[in-house]
């Protein structure tokens, strides 16, 4: 195990700067674009994932989220050369497989980091919106409607992006969490395939690609004619499996030493 932390530490260490300016831009992102939002006529009159969604956050939330995985192929790819390349981890005396699941764990770190960092500036952010609709109802318009104090469990009821982000079920932490899982997973196994020219695993990677796309579908409610409940469980344990293929394959890339090639 202690090989497996120093490993963990020196993959982690390559990511963490950028990461953590990912993270703080995930989090700061909002705030910016809900004040300007807020400032337009009529915003205090609609509900928080309403000014939420057309402040743009959601957008600059998911161009965070590709800009991640942006960062796992750069962290990917830069470890084909340097002193610390992916040809003297294989040299170590450690399992192979151990540098896989280092790297692998390394990333779940960073995205995890990102989606605690979105988290927290929703729920900041709802707390600075109720009280700029209180004080303008307030000092305004004494008469209108305040906020429900419960106002944020509605928004993500109410809201596709806020449920995939807060997941209030069994079934939508299920969805998200392999929807993250097998995101992760995917990149990393499609960067090994093309450095160990394992075409074949393209079959792979287009079935994870599939099941992907017909999570998020279902998730932002694109097509209402599914019967979304059932659709989301199987499409996540579906997910789950090809994410279970890819560590599979990935690991065994790994031990025949075929991504140096």
């Amino acid at each position: 195990m202690k090989s497996f932390y120093q490993l963990l530490n020196h993959e982690f260490g390559t990511i963490m700067r950028s990461t953590l300016l990912l993270s703080l831009g995930m989090f700061i992102t909002p705030f910016i674009l809900m004040k300007l939002r807020m400032e337009q006529l009529g915003a205090k009159y609609q509900t928080f994932e309403t000014v939420f969604d057309t402040s743009g956050s959601a957008i600059a939330c998911a161009a965070y989220m590709i800009a991640f995985v942006l960062l796992m192929l750069r962290s990917i790819y830069s470890g084909y050369r340097g002193s610390k390349s992916i040809y003297t981890l294989l040299a170590l005396p450690v399992p192979r497989d151990m540098i896989y699941w280092s790297k692998l764990a390394a990333f779940f770190i960073g995205l995890f980091m990102l989606w605690a960092s979105l988290m927290l500036s929703v729920i900041i952010n709802y707390g600075s919106w109720e009280a700029n609709v209180e004080a303008s109802v307030m000092v305004m318009e004494a008469s209108a409607q305040l906020p429900m104090h419960n106002g944020l469990f509605l928004a993500v009821l109410r809201s596709a992006f806020l449920s995939i982000v807060f997941p209030l079920s069994a079934k939508g932490l299920l969805a998200t969490v392999s929807t993250m899982v097998a995101m992760i997973t995917f990149v990393f196994y499609a960067v090994l395939c093309e450095r160990s020219r394992r075409k074949w695993g393209v079959v792979l990677l287009v079935g994870g690609w599939i099941f992907l796309m017909r999570g998020t579908v279902v998730r932002l409610n694109i097509s209402s004619n599914l019967d979304q409940a059932s659709m989301l469980t199987m499409n996540s344990i579906i997910l789950l499996l090809f994410a279970s293929l890819y560590m599979w394959h990935s690991v065994r890339l790994y031990r025949a030493g075929t991504i140096a090639e």
